[in-house]
């Protein structure tokens, strides 16, 4: 099954079709409530009133809930043992949502015993049938055909990405070598295509893609047999687009700026300005209301931890938007003298600078919380690429390619890379979170951005990212 594209976001078919199927059954386990509570639709309309509201908000906030925790993600959905985990915590989200809603909208509450009876029906429903649905999906004439004309070391990323699950609704037909090409995958693997006869395999391959993935570009594909397949209806891309579409990064040793310039994305307009503005300070907001309590008991045990004259806070310089400088403000994790040599360290996993309390609101992010000042103040959005600071900037703008690229947008207290790669205090992990970063500048809207808020509440329960 392809991958579609819903608002600039590459989103696999198969998943929206979950999604839809657990809507309907979350929809219908309501009605089901409610006709075990009341007999008949009749009874539960005199009751509670019509039904068909209630069903729709119910259906809502539990997919939400599934949403932000990860069970509409290829490496998450198929685990048993997770699964239940996390199904159990995406329905007391939900329920939490239906509490704030029915607080805000009374008249439309449903009752305790026709909630928890549609609860109940709810866990049954999905469980039975998502294992249906994967047993489905797995059947091999349902995923997409996809030829790839390489076989040197981009086809073997192509390789690792599917195998790896990443590219779950893919089928590889063959890796077809380019010209002059030194094939690195086993020969089974190989689609040996004679000259002139490309149209031909596609057709009887029933080929539905072609990724252009040679590792020396330069006379390497038929141009003219590509035309053809073009003409057939084959959609054709180069391997940048596969790994941004299928890995949710821009590759970076497979870059260059003639992708960046003629690909879609990067689009800026005063709308989009001032509805992230808008979602910024409402985020914020509300974010603020709910976790004022958690900051103010942070407070109170850093001061505990460390005595009463030692610093809740602390401000330091970061690299914000077009290399502004500002200062975050973030609760004190690491030891007053943790830098009292006056040289910027990376913060390593274990690092002995962090306190007990540090390790613990670290891991649980509720140190970034008071960054909710730095959004309210423009500095910074919601989402988008982690600040740093200028000494690690300078640096490693020096050593990776399109580093500035991420200040393009303004930093975020959470964001794409940070929910989507693990904690890393390298160059390395740098260049690999700037993969993700960049895909968050291409490719950043407002839907992204509640993707990556409901999923940073997967992080923070589970322990992924940073």
């Amino acid at each position: 099954m392809p991958t579609i594209r819903i608002f600039k976001q590459y989103v696999r078919l198969p998943y929206v079709l979950l999604a839809a199927i657990d809507g309907l059954l979350l929809f219908a386990c309501l009605y089901a409530g409610s006709l075990v509570r009341f007999g008949d639709l009749g009874h539960a309309d005199a009751y509670m009133g019509d039904v068909l509201p209630r069903a729709v908000a119910f259906a809502f906030f539990m997919l939400a809930g599934m949403s932000a925790m990860g069970l509409y993600q290829y490496q998450q959905a198929q685990r048993l043992g997770e699964f239940c985990l996390r199904l159990g915590a995406a329905f007391a989200i939900g329920w939490l949502g239906l509490a704030v809603f029915y607080y805000v909208f009374p008249d439309l509450y449903s009752g305790r015993s026709v909630l928890l009876v549609s609860l109940l029906t709810a866990v049954a429903a999905v469980s039975i049938v998502r294992p249906l649905f994967f047993r489905v999906l797995n059947v091999q004439g349902l995923r997409k055909r996809v030829l790839v004309l390489g076989a040197g070391k981009a086809a073997e990323a192509i390789q690792a990405s599917i195998n790896s699950g990443q590219g779950s609704g893919l089928r590889v037909t063959g890796f077809m070598p380019a010209k002059d090409e030194s094939p690195r995958l086993p020969a089974r693997d190989l689609a040996h295509i004679a000259e002139g006869r490309l149209a031909e395999y596609c057709r009887r391959m029933r080929v539905e893609e072609i990724v252009l993935a040679a590792d020396d570009r330069r006379n390497a594909f038929p141009m003219g047999e590509l035309l053809e397949c073009k003409l057939m209806g084959i959609s054709i891309i180069e391997q940048t687009t596969f790994f941004e579409r299928e890995d949710g990064r821009v590759r970076l040793e497979m870059l260059n700026p003639g992708w960046l310039v003629f690909s879609d994305g990067c689009s800026k307009n005063a709308f989009r300005s001032a509805s992230k503005r808008a979602f910024d300070v409402a985020a914020s907001v509300s974010l603020l209301l709910v976790s004022f309590p958690v900051m103010v008991v942070a407070a109170i045990c850093i001061k505990l931890e460390d005595g009463l004259r030692s610093p809740v806070f602390y401000r330091q310089q970061r690299v914000g938007e077009r290399g502004r400088l500002f200062d975050v403000l973030k609760f004190r994790s690491m030891t007053v003298d943790a830098e009292k040599d006056g040289k910027a360290k990376w913060a390593n996993v274990g690092d002995s600078r962090i306190t007990r309390v540090g390790a613990f609101i670290r891991r649980t992010r509720i140190d970034e919380l008071p960054q909710i000042f730095n959004v309210l103040g423009g500095a910074m959005s919601f989402v988008g690429p982690r600040p740093e600071r200028p000494v690690f900037v300078s640096d490693l703008g020096e050593k990776i390619p399109y580093y500035d690229e991420r200040h393009t947008v303004k930093p975020g207290i959470t964001g794409w890379a940070q929910v989507k790669y693990p904690y890393g205090a390298s160059i390395e992990d740098a260049k690999n979170k700037l993969e993700y970063d960049l895909y968050y500048v291409k490719n950043h809207n407002l839907m992204l951005d509640l993707y990556v808020m409901m999923t940073t509440v997967e992080v923070v329960l589970f322990g992924k990212g940073r």
